[in-house]
């Protein structure tokens, strides 16, 4: 209960403080708001605001969205423009798969978890275009702009890249393994709140 009471006292004091940004979250419960930032895929380069993303990174990130949800409606897959693209761009079906979702210490050592996040529209995943970071903001959040516009360009050309991050989450019927670090990327549809999208309309 404690939790449920400071996430409301939180939201009253952004509402107090800075009622415009307040105003822009409530439009983030409306599936379509999503749907104009995530699609057509690729098209607009975004910022994700989620407890998924460390706190060295002040829990966002820049994203672009690279394929539908192959089995969920409303979910795209996104990738985070500040990570190491080429793995997801080179890497084979079952090579991203094994990165994605297997345990950390079933990862060969130097393989890293692919920058792969889901976004559920209908979870009010607290999304923005990238246009709201200012360059001093950037700054201070240490966003290379320049080298995030470049990685999607990058991604753009990737041959077949839609097809071959969807075909990695087709199955994902099995039991998730339990790696704390899964468990983080497979809830980055739930932002800060994690709450379902009837909730965001408490005060």
């Amino acid at each position: 209960m404690s939790d449920v009471e400071a996430t409301l006292a939180l939201a009253r004091a952004i509402r107090s403080c800075q009622p415009e940004l307040y105003a822009y979250a409530l439009t983030l419960r409306q599936k379509t708001a999503i749907g104009k930032l995530m699609l057509p895929l690729g098209e607009q380069i975004c910022v994700h605001v989620s407890g998924i993303y460390p706190n060295r990174r002040f829990c966002l990130a820049p994203i672009v969205s690279v394929a539908l949800h192959p089995t969920i409606d409303n979910r795209v897959i996104a990738v985070d423009l500040a990570g190491d693209i080429d793995f997801i761009c080179e890497g084979s079906v079952d090579e991203i798969r094994n990165a994605v979702f297997a345990p950390a210490e079933q990862r060969r050592h130097e393989t890293t978890r692919p920058g792969l996040v889901t976004v559920a529209f209908n979870q009010c995943p607290f999304i923005a275009p990238i246009s709201v970071v200012r360059e001093a903001d950037a700054d201070r959040l240490n966003i290379d702009l320049g080298q995030v516009q470049r990685s999607r360009e990058t991604l753009a050309k990737c041959p077949d890249l839609a097809e071959r991050i969807g075909a990695v989450y087709m199955d994902e019927e099995r039991d998730p393994p339990g790696d704390a670090e899964y468990a983080l990327y497979e809830a980055s549809s739930v932002v800060l709140t994690g709450v379902p999208a009837s909730a965001c309309s408490r005060p």
